[in-house]
């Protein structure tokens, strides 16, 4: 049995998950709001594997991670913008989907890909600088920790 194109498995296997996972937003009446633009983001996806238009890929990927950003945020702190992190992620799908089907990619989009994440960690960031500004003592503690445990895996050598 000779191997099926990439032209048809690829678009397939996204129309199946796109499918279901429209199918369980539609199951609740939360996420409405962003079935648009997965539905759409999803279609621009497939059609960029049929038709290789970067154009296609840019706005679906963009979508997609906005609508996934979008189901993700009510479950997350307010220590994550789960939006701009969607909007990165989608930015760096263009670049992972482009390079893992033509076997080479622009890196332009990696540029506001992390840009975008590192906005959506940004706030986890200062709380960690925060953090590290009050609690230094407990890295002379992890230090310490460290010297015992490795004189007594001398000793016992």
């Amino acid at each position: 049995m000779a191997p099926l194109p990439k032209q048809t498995v690829i678009p397939g296997i996204i129309l199946i998950i796109l499918g279901l996972t429209l199918f369980g937003l539609v199951q609740t009446d939360q996420y409405r709001s962003e079935i648009i633009p997965i539905l759409l983001g999803g279609i621009l996806v497939v059609f960029f594997f049929f038709r290789r238009s970067y154009l296609l890929l840019i706005p679906g990927c963009l979508l997609l991670g906005l609508g996934l950003g979008g189901i993700v945020d009510p479950h997350v702190t307010d220590t994550l913008d789960v939006r701009a992190l969607g909007i990165g992620f989608g930015f760096l799908g263009v670049y992972l989907i482009q390079r893992a089907y033509n076997g080479k990619s622009h890196w332009w989009p990696l540029i506001p890909g992390l840009l975008f994440i590192a906005d959506g960690v940004s706030v986890i960031l200062k709380e960690v600088i925060n953090l590290l500004g009050t609690g230094w003592p407990l890295l002379l503690v992890i230090i310490g920790i460290v010297i015992i445990f490795r004189g007594i895996g001398r000793s016992r050598a």
